[in-house]
């Protein structure tokens, strides 16, 4: 696999507007996935890599995050940062498998 350049001041952009979405304080995320508001921080501002079992912990809270995230990686033009090739696997496969679709798209099932 090649290697990616990881773009985590974009996901943490996502996962802010997620939390202002909701109307969430930092503390409120931290607790509530069982980290410090110090990480949700650091995710946040980019200043620490969002690894695949904390974005899997963020996505139960966020559904959302998980198709903008996997739709960032997707994008030719910007890249996320896979540990492994069964992690970018697991990724896409997430992509596939939780799209949101407009509720007017009439190839919704």
């Amino acid at each position: 696999m090649e290697e990616k350049t990881f773009d985590q001041e974009a996901v943490g952009r996502i996962l802010k507007q997620a939390r202002k979405r909701r109307g969430m304080r930092q503390w409120e995320v931290g607790e509530r996935l069982g980290i410090s508001h110090r990480t949700v921080s650091a995710y946040e501002s980019g200043t620490s890599m969002l690894r695949l079992d904390m974005f899997c912990r963020y996505g139960m809270l966020f559904p959302e995050i998980i198709t903008e995230i996997a739709e960032l990686f997707l994008d030719k033009g910007r890249h996320l940062m896979i540990v492994s090739d069964d992690e970018a696997v697991l990724l896409e496969a997430l992509h596939d498998k939780i799209r949101f679709k407009d509720p007017r798209d009439p190839s919704r099932e």
